[in-house]
């Protein structure tokens, strides 16, 4: 994970207990594909989501495209509440700064043979 603001990213690390829990996993329960074009097709999946050991059942969209080279990209973002997680946001310097409770994940995966 990378934030906008460096200096607050080891904190979070800490705040996320990446330590003894160094992945985010989304484990898949079901996936339904819905053609788009001639090689491109979204992905409604649902799953389990684990972040810092605490799991939540969520649903994802997913843009996915086939490659000429025959690979596969997929692409999203999934927006979540820290606090969905067992996650209390956490501020520095007496409260000057403070971690949002909402978090965007952007992710841009490729399968290839």
């Amino acid at each position: 994970l990378k934030s906008e603001h460096s200096s607050m990213d080891g904190r979070t690390y800490k705040t996320l207990k990446a330590e003894e829990f160094p992945r985010i996993t989304f484990k898949l329960g079901s996936a339904t594909v819905i053609p788009v074009k001639k090689n491109k097709f979204s992905v409604k999946a649902n799953g389990t989501l684990t972040i810092a050991g605490s799991s939540k059942a969520i649903t994802m969209m997913v843009n996915g495209e086939v490659r000429e080279d025959g690979s596969i990209n997929c692409t999203g973002q999934q927006k979540l509440k820290l606090t969905d997680f067992n996650i209390q946001p956490p501020s520095f310097m007496l409260g000057a700064m403070k971690v949002d409770n909402d978090l965007t994940i952007d992710y841009n995966l490729t399968f290839k043979n």
